[in-house]
């Protein structure tokens, strides 16, 4: 072996074959230095092989540290001019574990400390205000401390945009007052961020939340929001994953969870995984940190006035939750109304909200016009009633008896409808029997 040979091996001791007593003489200078039994570096054999031309025993070794001076990680201390590659450094690899056990470690410790957060003592439950508002007031709530929030809708209608502006609200973005929907929000406390798992469609996600940011707001959105774009590995509906959420939760100091979209997180018709995700809600919801759902209504829901039946899967998706806002409104509209189809308190009257998509704001249309819009449906309805009134008192009087009964099938024929039965003048009238003899008059 040449010497050229040893320089390019660098960390290559020679020894003889017939002994373990290293050649000192062929080993460079950081080896005889380091090679001494108890020095806090060592050498780790990687390669042994016998060098036919020479009759030695060549031992290629790696440095690596066995505990470093402060107690703190292992440092790879490679000095080789050749190229030095991570992956193959046991120094590195001991660096990587030790940075990784410890994190795991203080994220366990800081779950455990999140986690006996819940425990309040009985002052502490006494004195807790009945009214702890995080978006709304007394007579108009949307969001409350230890309440969950579902915004529900259907794809188009502004889901992804009102939970990101309401998001930013909270956590008191420049730009983006304490205010939405004329409602005073809450803003976070100092330090808190909130946590947002972009699962459906992240890059859309993503790109509807920037839509909205300028250039220089990229230290103050880092400062509030961390994302997790993709849908959790660990299943939350589990102990496994709930512990890792809640490890997460204390790890990124997260005083709000927005999960998009309620679907990605499991089957919500699987009442096991229902009942796992509740507890997860409730976790969190102990904890004083606000969990936001935004999901999808029924199939079958295409507008009027919606229900809670229908959101989309079992009840235990909205049971655990304090409030369900419901979109109405066609995909790509720009005015939408808001219902509270689950009230914390009393119901919320439903309003309208005009939404700028280039922009993701939306603005809440004024009282007195909301007001307007409501006399002006109920006089159309009440117009609408009378006509409906004055067409059967006519379809009535062609038919009708001395006691005011009439054939069911000939006041339908009249009025232009199948049936009677069914039809938008059921609740007008009643019923004397069923089939082909069946009677209807007006309703006293």
């Amino acid at each position: 072996m040449s010497d050229n040979d040893e320089v390019e091996l660098d960390l290559t001791a020679v020894v003889p074959l017939d002994g373990e007593v290293p050649d000192f003489a062929a080993m460079n200078e950081w080896q005889r230095e380091h090679w001494a039994e108890g020095d806090r570096w060592r050498l780790r054999t990687l390669r042994d092989w016998e060098d036919s031309q020479t009759g030695l025993r060549v031992v290629r070794t790696e440095r690596y540290s066995v505990q470093a001076d402060d107690g703190g990680p292992p440092v790879c201390t490679e000095v080789s001019d050749r190229s030095h590659d991570p992956r193959q450094c046991l120094g590195c690899s001991r660096r990587t574990a030790w940075v990784a056990d410890q994190v795991r470690l203080e994220s366990q410790a800081a779950g455990l400390e999140l986690a006996n957060a819940a425990f309040k003592s009985g002052r502490e439950v006494f004195e807790t205000p009945p009214f702890n508002p995080l978006w709304g007031t007394e007579d108009e709530l949307l969001s409350s401390v230890g309440q969950g929030l579902m915004i529900a809708g259907r794809d188009g209608t502004g889901k992804t945009s009102f939970g990101q502006e309401y998001a930013k609200r909270r956590a008191g973005l420049s730009g983006w007052g304490p205010v939405m929907w004329d409602l005073p929000v809450a803003v976070l406390p100092r330090g808190e961020r909130v946590l947002y798992f972009a699962m459906d469609r992240p890059q859309q996600a993503r790109e509807a939340f920037v839509r909205s940011l300028s250039p220089d707001q990229g230290d103050e959105v880092n400062e509030r929001f961390v994302f997790h774009e993709s849908p959790p590995v660990l299943d939350l509906s589990g102990a496994r994953g709930q512990e890792w959420l809640l490890e997460s939760v204390a790890r990124f100091e997260a005083g709000m969870v927005v999960f998009d979209s309620r679907k990605d997180l499991g089957d919500t018709m699987d009442t096991k995984r229902l009942s796992g995700i509740a507890r997860m809600t409730q976790m969190l919801s102990g904890l004083n940190v606000e969990v936001v759902f935004l999901h999808h209504p029924v199939k079958e829901y295409r507008r009027g006035t919606p229900a809670l039946e229908q959101v989309y899967g079992h009840r235990e998706v909205f049971s655990g939750l304090g409030s369900v806002l419901f979109i109405e409104g066609d995909p790509g509209a720009r005015d939408v109304r808001i219902h509270q189809v689950k009230p914390l308190r009393k119901p919320v009257t439903p309003f309208q909200v005009t939404l700028d998509h280039a922009t993701g704001t939306s603005t809440r249309a004024s009282r007195v016009a909301e007001a307007q819009a409501r006399q002006l449906a109920e006089q159309a309805a009440r117009y609408a009633d009378a006509q409906r009134l004055d067409r059967l008192r006519q379809a009535l009087g062609k038919h009708a008896d001395a006691e005011g009964w009439a054939p069911s099938g000939a006041v339908a024929k009249e009025l232009g409808v199948e049936r009677m039965s069914g039809s938008e003048y059921e609740d007008l009238v009643a019923t004397s029997a069923r089939g082909r003899y069946a009677k209807v008059r007006l309703l006293p």
